[in-house]
């Protein structure tokens, strides 16, 4: 197992082919929970009404042994002041996490050695991949691929694609527009991009009248819409409470994107994080 701690400041990697070896670690598995429970008069046990999964907290603990001893821990010392992103490399598998505090300690030292302590405080407790996973949704798909006779039918129009999400818990999205082309017909009633997830019945409607050449960024998690034209758009949802529900389901996702602008040509995509409960069994 390899892990990378890295952040602004710079990068340190643990555990095999490091001069920081790793003697135990603990935290990569389930979080821990906290309960909401209430009892009632004859009534035997209790009810629980809640749960909620609390920050997580990772402990490596290990030895620094290297003939520059002191060089690594200024290193250390500068690089674990700062929070920043925990990397854990399994092989077949890698995943991070943000690491919002970073304790790091060292003791029982000698001219060549020292045992440290290191302890990340992670406030969302869930470990993503490493890149974030991207979809096209509506888009116009190239048909040729070997030589052919004119006349042939050169490309074709997908709004619709199942996709599978390995989250272990739902996921909010970040939806993406580029406007390729414009239409010359313009309906004064019917016009901008809807995004739906027939999955789990709920939908987008952004009602904005885009141009040539205009990219579109629906960014679900920070509740923000933005065009590279108009600016914060966000008030042209035809009803803010839909990008607060629009998320993906763990499983397979029927997601549908239409472009209402009739002879508009677009690209529209989804992008989003898988979130784990565990780094590794």
């Amino acid at each position: 197992m390899k892990l990378t701690f890295e952040n602004e400041i710079g990068k340190i990697n643990l555990g095999e082919d490091s001069v920081f070896k790793i003697t135990h670690i603990n935290g990569l598995y389930t979080p821990q929970k906290s309960y909401g429970s209430i009892n009632y008069a004859d009534y035997d046990g209790s009810f629980t009404y809640s749960q909620n999964a609390n920050a997580r907290i990772i402990t490596i603990g290990g030895d620094i042994v290297s003939k520059n001893l002191r060089y690594y821990l200024e290193k250390a010392s500068y690089i674990f002041n700062q929070s920043g992103i925990l990397i854990i490399d399994c092989g077949d598998k890698v995943r991070k996490i943000i690491c919002n505090q970073v304790n790091f300690s060292v003791s029982s030292r000698t001219l060549v050695s020292s045992v440290f302590t290191l302890q990340f405080l992670c406030d969302y407790p869930y470990f993503t991949d490493v890149y974030k996973q991207k979809y096209d949704i509506h888009g116009y798909m190239n048909l040729i691929k070997n030589p052919v006779t004119f006349p042939c039918v050169l490309s074709q129009s997908n709004n619709k694609r199942n996709i599978d999400v390995k989250s272990h818990i739902k996921t909010y999205p970040a939806l993406s527009i580029i406007v390729e082309s414009k239409g010359a017909v313009t309906d004064e009633e019917n016009y901008g991009y809807k995004f739906i997830n027939n999955t789990t019945n709920q939908s987008i409607y952004l009602k904005h009248k885009s141009v040539a050449g205009e990219k579109i960024y629906i960014d679900i998690p920070k509740r923000e819409i933005k065009s590279s034209v108009s600016g914060n758009i966000l008030t042209k949802l035809t009803n803010y409470d839909d990008i607060e529900n629009f998320y993906l389901a763990p499983g397979i996702n029927h997601l549908e994107a239409i472009d209402l602008g009739e002879g508009d040509k677009s690209q529209m995509s989804v992008e989003y994080d898988n979130y784990y409960v565990e780094a590794v069994y």
